[in-house]
């Protein structure tokens, strides 16, 4: 992602429960892409994904905590959008659809 080139997503863990699988991960970077701020951010967050009948990612769902985000990348108490639209908008800035990827 151009927004943070020294990005670093580590995975906590994964899970399975009523909801579906959640991927569990950790990102760490300096924003210092085209308009960067130079700030350090450390997140953490899940996606939840609903797997198919052919073991594919049918639906995806991200989630974290978007004003601790906004918190470190701005350095102030700015009003934040929410985890799923920030989700939707660096997704499709960032790469094509993401839906029925193989976990094989």
């Amino acid at each position: 992602m151009r927004t943070f080139p020294d990005m670093d997503v580590t995975m906590d863990k994964v899970a399975h429960d009523e909801e579906g699988t959640k991927f569990h991960w950790t990102l760490t970077g300096t924003n210092t892409g085209p308009g960067g701020t130079g700030k350090l951010v450390r997140i953490s967050g899940y996606e939840l994904w609903k797997i198919d009948n052919d073991g594919l990612i049918a639906e995806l769902k991200g989630h974290f905590d978007s004003a601790e985000y906004e918190r470190q990348l701005k350095g102030s108490d700015q009003k934040s959008v929410t985890s799923d639209e920030a989700v939707s908008a660096n997704r499709s800035a960032a790469s094509p659809p993401r839906s029925r990827r193989g976990l094989r």
